[in-house]
């Protein structure tokens, strides 16, 4: 394996192993939300900005790639916690 090939591969496990990382702080925010033990705080977002952080991760992962979306105007709020989805990154 030739040295830009062992780089890829280390790049690779390397982001994988955040995004993992990642997934299971997420399971366990969730069970001590559902168990009560957890301040979660929920703010009311647009989704559009969900929406750009959510296009973010994955160009950040997968490269950048032309998505067009039609988000209408009138399209109610979600709750979020703020620290769940700015942490996303």
């Amino acid at each position: 394996m030739d040295d830009n090939a062992r780089h890829n591969l280390v790049d690779a496990g390397l982001k994988e192993g955040d995004r993992l990382n990642h997934m299971l702080s997420n399971l366990l925010d969730m069970s001590r939300i559902e168990g009560g033990r957890s301040g979660y705080r929920s703010n009311s977002r647009e989704i559009k900005d969900l929406i750009a952080v959510a296009l973010e991760q994955v160009g950040n992962r997968h490269g950048v790639h032309p998505v067009n979306l039609k988000i209408p105007d009138i399209i109610p709020y979600v709750l979020v916690d703020p620290g769940s989805w700015f942490n996303a990154h």
